[in-house]
């Protein structure tokens, strides 16, 4: 089954929302670094582009 943009735009959304959660809850700092990668990637896959 093909996604349409929105659903694949909710799954990002989704994904970031997760990747910035582990960003804040860390302690770890190289957790922290991968987790903050994470949800750049995600959020450029929103849509949401440069900040």
């Amino acid at each position: 089954m093909k996604r349409d943009r929105y659903q694949r735009q909710a799954y990002a959304l989704r994904r970031m929302s997760k990747a910035v959660e582990r960003v804040v809850l860390s302690k770890d700092a190289e957790v922290k670094t991968r987790a903050a990668r994470w949800a750049e990637i995600w959020r450029w896959r929103a849509g949401w582009g440069p900040v």
